[in-house]
């Protein structure tokens, strides 16, 4: 197996899709192709490199590669266009990321760009959407009710959260992972996105906490991984991100969103350690309950677990929440001077992937 390299991430600023900054204004392939630009900027590779683009939309998963095709030919991207790489979908930037390490450490391609696009104001509102965050609620019960977590506990987490977030916003903490995204209004007046929009604290408990259940709200958010093999970087690069140590992935449990423990439990058993060998962690926040007993299963120290927040100040993504967790963690640990991280994303059917990166000085 080759050895993967995590070489840029980045992100746009979440954003309420409501709000006076929604990103659903832009077409998607114009999106991104903003992100790319500044994704193959910031890694400092060239567009004749790429072997593959994996994107995920979650308005229309079905068309997230033409989306990616659209974004290629754009004048953002002009480049020799001396090959044309290969372009895919995926159900989600979790999904695209698995395949572009696992391709890449095969050595079947050298170079893979990974991206994911929500625009909330076009989300479907099908069946299957439906009965995803209906499953997600009752596993996350479910879950909470297991290890004794309460709606108020729970509620404290999402403060902490909130908190956490809103102090690395006004701090100019995000600044360095989020990429301006230029949108054209209806008005035509084309406004900079670069601040994200953060959850307000309210002393109300919010719909579902009583069920011990609060979930994250919806943002927008266009995300993207350069993903690379380590001798193609050590031939074309003078440096890159991180290193791609482990990854794994389980199922939840009938009835209980257990996933992100027990994708953790394999990981730290794969690498003979604890969670105290991470100097970050980056848990899911889709709800509360599931990095509130993450924290008790595995009694991890609260500094180091979702130190800047996470979806539930921030916004659920459902198809760029994987790319935008890297970016967030690799800029935590340039600033803290960290080596080492964890993530663990959990999709909508409770199935959770976990990833060990070492960051590089």
């Amino acid at each position: 197996m080759h050895e993967v390299l995590i070489v840029e991430a980045t992100r746009s600023a979440l954003v309420d899709p409501h709000g006076n900054h929604a990103l659903g204004w832009m077409p998607a392939s114009g999106l991104l192709a903003q992100l790319l630009r500044s994704l193959l900027n910031r890694a400092h590779v060239d567009l004749d490199a790429v072997d593959q683009i994996i994107v995920s939309e979650s308005a229309d998963p079905e068309s997230s590669a033409a989306i990616g095709e659209r974004a290629w030919e754009s004048p953002l991207l002009a480049g020799s266009r001396s090959h044309r790489p290969k372009f895919s979908g995926a159900a989600s930037s979790v999904a695209g990321l698995k395949e572009a390490i696992a391709s890449v450490g095969a050595g079947l391609v050298d170079v893979v760009l990974v991206a994911g696009l929500d625009r909330a104001v076009r989300l479907p509102s099908d069946e299957a959407s439906v009965e995803g965050e209906v499953g997600i609620r009752a596993g996350a019960s479910e879950l909470a009710r297991i290890f004794g977590l309460s709606g108020e506990a729970q509620e404290r987490y999402r403060q902490r959260s909130m908190n956490r977030a809103r102090l690395c916003r006004d701090g100019g903490d995000f600044t360095p992972e989020i990429t301006p995204i230029i949108v054209d209004f209806r008005d035509g007046v084309p406004t900079v996105v670069d601040v994200d929009d953060i959850a307000e604290a309210s002393d109300d408990l919010p719909d579902g906490v009583a069920t011990g259940a609060p979930l994250a709200g919806m943002s927008e958010c266009v995300a993207g991984v350069v993903v690379c093999s380590e001798v193609w970087a050590r031939a074309n690069l003078d440096s890159w991100r991180a290193r791609v140590v482990a990854t794994t992935e389980a199922p939840s449990s009938p009835d209980v969103l257990d996933g992100p423990i027990r994708a953790t439990r394999q990981l730290l058993d794969e690498m003979d350690c604890t969670v105290r060998a991470y100097d970050h962690c980056e848990i899911d926040e889709t709800t509360a309950a599931v990095p509130a007993s993450w924290t008790l299963e595995f009694e991890a120290e609260p500094r180091l677990l979702n130190p800047r927040g996470g979806a539930l100040a921030l916004g659920e993504t459902k198809a760029a929440a994987g790319c935008r967790m890297v970016a967030t963690m690799l800029g935590a640990l340039d600033a803290t001077g960290g080596r080492s991280g964890l993530i663990v994303s959990v999709e909508r059917d409770g199935h959770t992937w976990a990833a060990a990166l070492d960051a590089v000085r």
